[in-house]
């Protein structure tokens, strides 16, 4: 009687795992990508920051930088790196600025391209082929003084 008994915990154990094992694998990938998303997210931000900062900072020696693409990835674009986030200035976009606000101000947007520029893909595991419809990116206002 013992020795039935102990057979069937084990068979409804294995019947068990086999159903948790793959839901428990799921959920840890499922969440190591959202951190993921999180980290780009933030690194994108910082980079928006800076940019904007930056491009605020030339426009007071060169108002030259406004629609000059060209000279806006020379003198601030190529200087803005994050590690696996941020690799090329072609990740920017024009610096949009606004002469009408007050204070004037200027606009950066950056995104995450996934598998370009040396990028790692994201989502790494994608089984779906869903990748192509995330889009992860950041932008930042900064004033021109």
């Amino acid at each position: 009687m013992r020795r039935k008994a102990q057979g069937l915990t084990l068979a409804e154990s294995v019947a068990a795992m086999t159903v948790m094992i793959p839901i428990l694998t799921s959920c840890a990938m499922v969440i190591a990508e959202v951190t993921h998303a999180y980290v780009i997210k933030q690194g994108l931000q910082q980079c928006a920051r800076e940019a904007a900062r930056s491009m605020g900072s030339m426009y007071n020696e060169t108002t030259m930088l406004v629609g000059d693409r060209t000279l806006q990835d020379i003198l601030v674009y190529s200087k803005v790196r994050a590690s696996n986030i941020v690799n090329a200035s072609t990740q920017f976009d024009t610096a949009v600025f606004d002469m009408a606000s007050e204070p004037p101000t200027v606009t950066v947007n950056v995104r995450y391209t996934s598998g370009q520029n040396g990028l790692a893909l994201f989502p790494l595991f994608d089984p779906l082929k869903l990748g192509s419809n995330f889009k992860i990116s950041a932008n930042a206002t900064y004033p021109l003084y």
